[in-house]
This record gives structure tokens, C-alpha cells and sequence, in this order.
């Protein structure tokens, strides 16, 4: 998700679009249910249903955040 809302940033620094509009938030099909639902991970020690709040705990995925905006203005 950071990945497309960092292009929608590339986009407008560059001119390359005047505006954008960037929702976030992720679902999955549900194959039983024949549905789309939120994302929820539950692990042994936490349960998430935040894809961020997962991510912010993950110290690789912060260094690629910070390496991928930070190629921003």
C-alpha cells in the first residue's frame, strides 16, 4: 500500500497528474464465503487487524518505508 500511495506522490511532484485520490486499507476473498472482508492476522502473541500497526512493527519493512519516501521531495 505504501508502495502505490508513494507512486500517487511521485505522480503529483512530477506533474505527471494534477490531484489524486488514495484510499487505503486491505481485504481479502473469503473462498467460503464468497466475499471480500478486512485483513486480520493473528499470530501466537498479538492479533492485528491494522495492516500498518502490523507493519510498524516489522523493522525491515520501516527501513523500506524510509528508503521508498525518502526518495520523495
Amino acid at each position: 500500500m505504501d508502495i502505490l500511495a508513494c507512486y500517487d506522490l511521485f505522480q503529483l511532484e512530477n506533474r505527471i497528474k494534477p490531484d489524486y485520490c488514495n484510499a487505503s486499507g486491505l481485504q481479502v476473498f473469503n473462498k467460503e464465503e464468497q466475499e471480500w472482508e478486512d485483513w486480520i492476522l493473528e499470530t501466537e502473541d498479538n492479533y492485528f487487524d491494522n495492516v500498518d500497526e502490523y507493519f510498524e512493527e516489522d523493522e525491515k519493512m520501516q527501513a523500506f518505508d524510509k528508503e521508498l519516501f525518502g526518495q520523495l521531495k
